[in-house]
């Protein structure tokens, strides 16, 4: 394939064979995929676009489909609003991608719902350990009552507050 291309010529060569429903080849395929790349100018890059998507289009199979795509998402940044709009039209009609947008979807929904697992039991287990943790310490500070330490002491050693270390003496005191 030679690296100098003259849009235009490319162009017509191109619709051409679409209009005569000619096969397209690999070279054909790559060429269309990059056709917008061969004009200098944004205007007529987005014109070569979208002419090239009208003309598949009329053929309704999913390789055109998948043509119009692939040159739609390589020159993505080169086309311009109004026909960028068109062909995303086009393109959502067509049953291949409704079906690849459906498996992205479908794919994504899996993907979101096993971050929200994983983020849910992550969530579980440090609540699990802190709850733990914290019955740990008023265990602690019973123990120590028990043992006849000063609620204020048990309130600096375990980090509870003495309100709390108070009304856990208090119940110790009521159970003897």
């Amino acid at each position: 394939m030679s690296r100098h291309f003259d849009g235009y010529r490319e162009l017509d060569r191109v619709l051409t064979k679409i209009a005569h429903h000619q096969r397209l080849d690999a070279e054909d395929k790559l060429r269309i995929m990059l056709l917008p790349m061969m004009f200098e100018h944004p205007r007529h890059r987005s014109r070569a676009a979208w002419l090239v998507t009208e003309a598949l289009d009329a053929k309704k199979t999913d390789d055109a489909t998948y043509l119009i795509g692939t040159m739609f998402a390589c020159n993505y940044s080169t086309i311009a609003n109004p026909e960028k709009n068109k062909i995303l039209e086009v393109l959502e009609m067509s049953q291949a991608f409704q079906e690849l947008y459906r498996r992205f979807e479908e794919k994504g929904m899996a993907k979101g719902m096993e971050k929200g697992i994983a983020k849910g039991i992550a969530k579980g287990i440090e609540q699990g350990i802190e709850k733990g943790i914290e019955q740990g310490i008023e265990k602690t500070a019973i123990t120590a009552l028990k043992e006849g330490a000063s609620p204020s002491f048990v309130s600096k050693i375990t980090g509870l507050p003495l309100e709390k270390i108070e009304a856990l003496h208090k119940q110790i005191k009521q159970k003897l």
